[in-house]
């Protein structure tokens, strides 16, 4: 189901090829680009364009997008097979952004005291 909804977005063969490759390693561009053999300016725009196709502002709106996909697709995939679909809510990398330590010195000192 995931496949289809990305090529009803205009994905190309090639853009779902790099996409697969980002979804397993999710690696920058410049280690795409090494490990596939392309030059990193070619696997820069190749993201570019599959972040136009998708509504992406950037790699983490990518990210977010790619999670609710996953999602998705294991709940097909679980009523597909019959068992349970109540499936986590979380993605591998939080639900907001990338997970942050606690006292990294990113939350918000005395909000709400």
């Amino acid at each position: 189901p995931v496949a289809g909804f990305l090529r009803s977005r205009g994905l190309t063969e090639e853009e779902l090829s790099l996409l697969g490759e980002y979804c397993a390693s999710f690696e920058r561009e410049k280690e795409i680009a090494r490990r596939l053999g392309k030059t990193t300016g070619a696997v820069w725009t190749a993201f570019s364009r599959i972040r136009a196709k998708l509504g992406a502002r950037n790699q983490a709106d990518l990210k977010r997008i790619l999670g609710v996909l996953s999602r998705f697709d294991r709940r097909e995939a679980a009523q597909a097979d019959g068992k349970d679909n109540r499936l986590s809510t979380s993605v591998p990398w939080g639900s907001g952004g990338f997970n942050r330590p606690q006292g990294s010195g990113h939350e918000r000192k005395g909000v709400g005291r």
